[in-house]
């Protein structure tokens, strides 16, 4: 199995938001993958505890994202 203590999880693909605020905050010195889904992050980060999930909290056109509060 591969050793996943230095992935960022995001949604989406490259060019997303979420993929953009993964690269400013932790730049090329981590993995970056995209996920397709919410729950997909979260499954990930709780089975490693050393990796990170970049969610938004909110987007300019549904306004919150009540999925990711919960």
């Amino acid at each position: 199995m591969t050793n996943k203590s230095n992935y960022i999880y995001y949604l989406g693909k490259p060019g997303s938001n979420s993929y953009l605020m993964a690269s400013k905050l932790f730049g090329q010195t981590q993995i970056l993958s995209g996920e397709e889904s919410f729950e997909h992050i979260f499954d990930h980060v709780i089975q490693n505890k050393n990796s990170y999930g970049i969610l938004p909290i909110e987007n300019s056109t549904t306004g919150s994202i009540y999925e990711i509060y919960d």
